[in-house]
């Protein structure tokens, strides 16, 4: 970036990010006396922050975002008394804070270290930063307790930790901070109780305390009277109880709420559709009893809906919702779904015609019957079609090709057959495929090989024949598992298969391939799992397989 020396004391401004600089921060950056916003982030600059840097008496803010700075921060950065942003995030910087040195940083509101590899504690005397608004030192090596006056910092409005080996227990005291709107706490070792206190934070926007693991107690009713929260998660921890229910739930913002891997109890309150915006809810694996309550098609907007791994029961449920007709895009009509048959039974139709629905997940139930009974409509499924681990039988329908944003298709573990129509070539955003024990047959369509965003194609024990046909044309560069056990595929492993670059996993024993293993199978450099037993191959092993490092 600088080549000899560096000597410009009038300069002011120096902007510099998002380029594709190398080099170091030179000492002599320390000249520039009057410099009041330098910026080198999103660069490729390297080496430690020059303690020449705290010569800089005028600096404001002071930007190296993404870059590869390594070191520690200089204590002589915590003696520029302008300094009001310091923003270092996603570098190698190591050691500790170094706040407890000396804090002159009276100025300071926003403090951001975020994927770094910082280490200690947080230092108690971080109540300095009396005008601190934002404080980011998520995914670092921080260790040691949340200061228990952390509620000194009254005009923090963000508060980032997740991501460290961070203990104790959440302090009180946060609930004095009036300003906080986002909070996040997510995979650190919390532990005890979510304090009541929080429920004082009336401009609370995100709440997150996700995978602590070791969060109990019951969840304080005052957060699910927040009104201006729209997302909170508390997943994988330890909570217990019921759900709030007496006075009911009143967040008019909220879109995500995210229960699941708890320790939960009690009934699914009907009340939850007062939070009318709700596209995400996650109540999985938990101990919900009793029926799904009715009035969840109200929830015109709701995307994800994830309940299984309950104790829910299978009682005669209708859910009434007003869902827009699919074949009548100017229509509202209402619809009946049965969550019995959600339970077991067949799938219902009008599962497949919520004109919002992007992922649909209903794996290890008791469906049974034809997949897609007496209906030519697949909804535009941009995610996730998962009904593995269930007796769904019938054929794979032609018209599943209509779903041309599909990512991941799964119907493994369950007694489809037929062949698998070429239509799902149609897929072109496909990335996982899979349709593992069932009793699919015929040959492998040649279409398949053309979807070029295909990573995972698993399509052993079934019952399919004819050649591998990678051979007429490979266009599965992304590929990384291609899974064909226990079937009845014939032929040879085509000689071009090293175009499949990035191949991890080839899995193709129990079947009826014949010839030799190709001698230049060890252009698979990535290939870390092979499987060729149970095969009429012949000739000799490659010595090229030596060349594979990963296997």
């Amino acid at each position: 970036m600088w080549k000899g020396s560096w000597y410009v004391p009038e300069l002011r401004i120096l902007n510099l990010r998002n380029n594709s600089l190398t080099g170091i921060i030179p000492p002599s950056v320390g000249n520039a006396t009057k410099l009041m916003n330098f910026s080198l982030s999103y660069n490729k600059i390297n080496g430690n922050i020059p303690k020449e840097i705290g010569n800089l008496s005028q600096l404001a803010v002071l930007s190296l975002v993404d870059n590869q700075v390594t070191g520690s921060i200089p204590t002589s950065i915590f003696n520029i008394s302008s300094l009001r942003s310091l923003t270092l995030g996603r570098n190698s910087l190591s050691g500790p804070l170094l706040l407890d040195e000396g804090i002159f940083l009276s100025n300071l509101e926003r403090l951001s270290l975020t994927l770094n590899q910082i280490s200690d504690h947080i230092p108690s005397d971080i109540c300095q930063l009396t005008q601190l608004k934002i404080l980011s030192i998520s995914s670092n090596n921080i260790i040691g307790e949340i200061p228990k006056n952390i509620g000194c910092l009254s005009k923090l409005e963000e508060f980032y930790i997740g991501n460290n080996p961070i203990t104790g227990t959440i302090p009180t005291s946060l609930g004095n901070i009036s300003t906080l709107r986002n909070l996040y706490c997510e995979t650190n070792s919390l532990e005890g109780p979510i304090p009541p206190e929080l429920g004082k934070l009336s401009n609370l926007i995100e709440l997150d305390f996700e995978e602590n693991y070791n969060l109990i107690g019951q969840i304080p009713e005052a957060i699910f009277n927040i009104s201006s929260l729209e997302y909170i998660a508390l997943t994988s921890n330890k909570l217990s109880g019921r759900i709030p229910t007496s006075t009911g739930l009143h967040l008019p913002k909220l879109l995500e709420l995210h229960l699941s891997d708890n320790e939960l109890e009690g009934e699914i309150p009907p009340h939850i559709t007062n939070a009318s915006k709700l596209e995400r809810l996650g109540l999985s694996t938990n101990f919900f009893s009793g029926s799904i309550p009715t009035n969840l098609g109200n929830l015109r907007d709701l995307q994800l809906l994830l309940l299984h791994n309950n104790q829910l029961t299978n009682e005669e449920t209708t859910v009434r919702g007003n869902f827009k007709d699919p074949y009548h895009s100017n229509s509202a009509s209402n619809r009946l779904i049965n969550f019995q048959e959600l339970l077991q039974g067949s799938i219902p139709t009008s599962l497949f015609q919520h004109p919002r629905v992007q992922i649909i997940s209903l794996a290890f139930k008791k469906f049974d019957g034809e997949m897609w009974k007496g209906s030519r409509y697949v909804p535009k499924l941009r995610v996730f079609l998962n009904l593995r681990n269930n007796s769904l039988t019938g054929i794979i329908p032609p018209f599943v090709g209509n779903a041309t944003k599909l990512m991941n298709f799964s119907l493994s573990y369950n007694r489809i057959n037929g062949n698998i129509p070429k239509e799902i070539s149609n897929l072109s955003q496909l990335a996982f495929l899979s349709l593992v024990d069932n009793q699919v047959t015929g040959s492998i369509p040649t279409s398949i090989f053309n979807v070029s965003s295909l990573r995972s194609l698993t399509l052993g024990r079934n019952s399919l024949s004819g050649p591998l046909l990678l051979d007429e044309g490979i266009f599965l560069l992304n590929l990384e598992r291609l899974s064909l056990t226990r079937n009845q595929i014939s032929g040879r492993i085509p000689s071009n298969i090293c175009q499949l670059i990035q191949l991890k996993i080839l899995s193709i024993s129990s079947n009826k391939i014949t010839g030799e293993i190709p001698k230049n199978i060890g252009c698979l450099l990535k290939l870390e799992e092979f499987y060729i037993g149970n095969n009429p191959i012949t000739g000799t092993i490659p010595t090229s397989l030596g060349n594979i490092s990963t296997l």
